[in-house]
């Protein structure tokens, strides 16, 4: 079930303010993913920007008032596998893995500056490590931050020429940005480089379809 991607498009489409595209793609990933309780709460602020007050009551009492989760397969350095071999992962996990999914927990509460500081930590023992970059470049983006978001993506690339999850999100932060040809290299790109990687599939997909 590739979620991620659907969900990370939703937000691309609430920050461009296509609030109808938003539902449709919070709706597609929280029919494939209707334990993860932070998509319905996206659902219901994509219906609500749309003007739906009804369906965004709908969504909201879904979502409940547990603090929202959703699984993302940077958290266990997988590209694209599933929930159950997740957990299986993460009980082996390394203290590098247990801090990335300490960030992804912070960035999916939108605990930003939190994130921000365990981020900086990690990063004085490690500076290069390419996935810390990525996951720095991924909560700059979804902040609205999209020079810093291209400065930290950059830095993984460099860190690590052939990581895929890197190009998406940069794919990611230029379509924020409205530069789709370049969101579009950025997608044939990761598929190059990782070619099994639905990701960014999915995503170049998605942008053709838009």
């Amino acid at each position: 079930r590739q979620v991620v991607p659907i969900a990370v498009l939703g937000d691309i489409a609430m920050k461009q303010k296509r609030y109808a595209d938003a539902v449709t793609l919070f709706k597609r990933a929280a029919a494939l993913a209707p334990e993860a309780t932070r998509l319905n709460a996206q659902l219901a602020e994509a219906y609500a920007a749309a003007g739906d007050k009804k369906s965004a009551a709908e969504a909201r009492a879904k979502a409940g008032d547990v603090a929202p989760t959703l699984y993302d397969p940077v958290g266990q350095r997988l590209l694209g596998n599933n929930v159950a071999a997740a957990a299986t992962a993460k009980s082996a996990a390394s203290p590098m893995d247990k801090t990335i999914d300490e960030v992804l927990a912070q960035i999916e509460t939108r605990q930003y500056d939190a994130a921000r500081k365990s981020l900086d930590a990690a990063l004085q023992k490690t500076p290069n490590d390419s996935m810390l970059l990525t996951l720095y470049g991924r909560l700059e983006a979804v902040t609205g931050h999209l020079p810093a978001a291209q400065a930290r993506l950059d830095a993984a690339l460099r860190a690590d020429p052939k990581n895929g999850m890197a190009l998406v999100w940069q794919g990611f932060a230029q379509e924020i940005g409205n530069d789709d040809a370049a969101a579009e290299k950025a997608y044939r790109h990761a598929i190059d480089v990782v070619p099994k990687f639905d990701n960014a599939r999915i995503a170049l997909a998605s942008l053709y379809l838009r």
